[in-house]
């Protein structure tokens, strides 16, 4: 019997086992491991049985595991490279730092963290429903409530921007500034069906009974919430309230005070082309300021808060306009004779033998000759004291006043050129 397989086993396989150690051994060495502890940043307790997961630039788990009773880890076997590390425990959100790490080969990369616990806001505080303080699952109607906190992360352009992905409110934008909102029935153009309220003031155009956005005083940097009760409250605020109640109610200056400052500007652009952009746009220019003092006694505050909107709204040229601006034109050119053809168009039922009715005549041509201003312009202000001699007594005095300088709002019968258009109001 021949012995040659078996002195070949016993030479060859030892030299095939020491290849393949030598091979192992590189490609260990070519990973690292990353330990640390993740603790409360409150109190310094490690938190345990929190995720921590490697991630790869495209966002794949590279390695993960769980933090001990102690609150440290350690993850062995990861490959050399740059790394962003995840850490999630329900309840709790890391504190801000930077958690990207770059692992080398043969080395522990150390990275310790700190995690606070996380608010949530299940069930807030409404008063509109019923006129008083109560839980929103409580109230008898549903009500969406917008937080103090999902204000302050959103810029808008008006207050009423807040509400529009509330669920059950319907919401239509018709410029730049100007938008209409209803929470029961349907939109229109120059809408007031749904009740607008500012701490528990009708908010609504007076002369008008009309929803106009823009045309309030009140700015977000000054909203401490807003409450949107879906259904009919007629029995707490009348028959305006059918449709619904939209309340924006504002920051105390006792339980709120110091100085809060906001700008913001940019471009808009109209149109699919790339030039959309065209040199007619002046762009959007939007300030707010807050000013809020309160004694150290917390019985009395006054609070100042004002704003400032600028742009050019979306154009649009209507072949009728553009006629009808030719025609004023020609009338002009005929020194707003009446018995000229053009200017007779818009004679009407002036009577033109009088001088009121040549004045008017020529007002009514330069306005249409004019065309629409695009410009957009308004400002605000609104003065507020809060007396508060004891927890369960206020006394609150607010006084505010709004001027739209220059707009192009939609109504019934078309678009109209809203000029200087202002008014005052006082509430205690």
């Amino acid at each position: 019997m021949s012995r040659h397989p078996v002195r070949f086993l016993s030479t060859i396989l030892p030299a095939l086992l020491l290849l393949l150690l030598c091979t192992a051994l590189p490609a260990s060495g070519q990973e690292g491991a990353l330990s640390g502890t993740v603790n409360d940043a409150a109190s310094g307790v490690g938190l345990s049985a929190v995720q921590v997961e490697i991630l790869r630039p495209d966002g794949s788990v590279a390695v993960g595991g769980f933090t001990s009773s102690s609150g440290a880890y350690r993850l062995q076997s990861i490959p050399a490279g740059a790394y962003t590390v995840s850490f999630s425990l329900p309840g709790w959100t890391i504190v801000d730092q930077s958690t990207s790490v770059t692992i080398t080969s043969g080395e522990t990369t150390n990275l310790s963290v700190m995690m606070e616990e996380r608010t949530f806001n299940l069930n807030p505080i409404t008063v509109t429903a019923s006129k008083r303080v109560e839980k929103a699952l409580e109230a008898p109607a549903a009500v969406e409530v917008v937080s103090r906190q999902a204000i302050v992360e959103r810029p808008t352009v008006t207050p009423t921007d807040h509400v529009k992905e509330q669920a059950g409110v319907d919401f239509v934008a018709t410029g730049l500034q100007s938008n209409y909102v209803v929470v029961r029935g349907f939109n229109n153009i120059f809408s007031g069906a749904t009740l607008n309220l500012t701490d528990y003031r009708i908010s609504r155009v007076p002369s008008l009974r009309v929803n106009v956005s823009h045309f309030t005083p009140t700015t977000s940097s000054d909203l401490e919430r807003v409450e949107v009760v879906l259904g009919p409250g007629s029995a707490l605020y009348g028959p305006n309230a059918a449709n619904g109640v939209i309340h924006y109610i504002t920051q105390s200056p006792i339980d709120d005070p110091g100085v809060n400052l906001s700008l913001a500007t940019g471009l808009r652009q109209q149109g699919d082309t790339q030039d959309g952009i065209s040199s007619s746009s002046k762009g959007t220019l939007q300030a707010e300021g807050r000013l809020a003092w309160a004694n150290q006694a917390e019985t009395f505050g006054l609070k100042l808060s004002g704003q400032y909107f600028g742009g050019t709204d979306f154009g649009y040229n209507d072949p009728t306009e553009v006629e009808q601006q030719g025609i004023a034109n020609a009338c002009i050119a005929a020194g707003y004779n009446p018995v000229n053809p053009a200017c007779f168009n818009f004679a009407g039922d002036l009577n033109v033998a009088t001088p009121e009715g040549q004045a008017a005549l020529k007002t009514r041509v330069d306005n249409v000759a004019g065309g629409r201003d695009y410009d957009l312009k308004r400002f605000g202000l609104d003065l507020r004291a809060d007396f508060r001699p004891s927890p369960e007594t206020s006394l609150v005095l607010s006084g505010g006043h709004m001027d739209a300088i220059n707009s192009v709002d939609l109504t019934g019968i078309g678009a109209g050129q809203v000029q200087n258009w202002g008014y005052w109001y006082a509430q205690g």
